[in-house]
């Protein structure tokens, strides 16, 4: 590692895994995502922060994933890569049922993962599979941030951690598995929460940023909710396709007012 590592970085390797993870292969992917661990893991702090940050390589490495190319869904054996990714124990072998729970000693060694498996899992289209994959990596955040001190402060440390996973919350479920969705992540809050305020120097203001972004993100739902309801409503008693005079005057509303 010691002289690959170097080598592998000056001869562009980082672009070529990006390059691979363009394929429509899925074994293709899988294998860079690897091949990606295993380079971060054995680079130094200086190489990963230069190689990964300057150009958001993790914000590509999301675009990429969720290209037309990696079908509708993050699948378990992407999202296994990306944890390996996250927490840098990379194996050779491609894991296609749920992985080993986190050693309490497992550190978030490159905390954007947790970004990245958000956002693809907001841009995915909404099955079965994919809530599992949500809620294995809830229980991941949830055991690696209550086993680890350093992991709770690197996630709170992060920008606007609170929109990422507030989204993954569902306001207002639809049935048990949402429900049960949004209480792992409320958990997580709670979690992250306590030890910002308890732990950590200025903590409170975590608690201010949260609360607004909450709020945004509450006050959306409810808005998407009542222009729903609104339009429905409309929907009911709209007139401007009835031809009766005497039907359209008991049918005054033409269009969308408001209550």
């Amino acid at each position: 590692p010691s002289s690959m590592v170097p080598a592998f970085d000056a001869k562009g390797g980082v672009r070529t895994i990006f390059k691979l993870l363009s394929s429509e292969s899925q074994l293709i992917r899988l294998q860079a995502l690897k091949l990606l661990g295993f380079f971060l893991s054995r680079s130094t702090h200086k190489r990963k922060y230069d190689v990964m940050s300057p150009h958001n390589l993790y914000t590509l490495l999301a675009t990429r994933l969720g290209g037309a190319g990696a079908g509708d869904a993050l699948s378990l054996p992407v999202y296994n890569a990306l944890y390996e990714l996250l927490t840098e124990h990379v194996g050779q072998q491609i894991l296609y049922t749920s992985h080993p729970e986190p050693q309490p000693h497992f550190r978030l060694e490159n905390p954007m993962i947790l970004k990245v498996v958000a956002t693809l899992i907001r841009q995915s289209k909404q099955t079965e599979q994919l809530l599992e994959v949500k809620k294995l990596f809830l229980s991941d955040m949830t055991l690696l941030c209550s086993n680890n001190r350093e992991n709770r402060r690197t996630v709170l440390q992060m920008s606007v951690w609170q929109e990422w996973l507030i989204a993954m919350a569902y306001i207002h479920p639809k049935n048990a598995e949402e429900q049960k969705i949004s209480d792992m992540v409320y958990s997580l809050f709670r979690m992250l929460l306590h030890h910002a305020i308890k732990h950590e120097y200025g903590g409170w203001r975590v608690w201010v940023d949260t609360l607004a972004i909450v709020h945004s993100k509450v006050s959306y739902e409810e808005f998407k909710l009542q222009f729903a309801q609104m339009y429905e409503h409309y929907e009911q008693r709209r007139a401007d396709n009835i031809t009766d005079p005497a039907e359209r005057q008991q049918r005054p509303i033409s269009t969308i007012s408001g209550w």
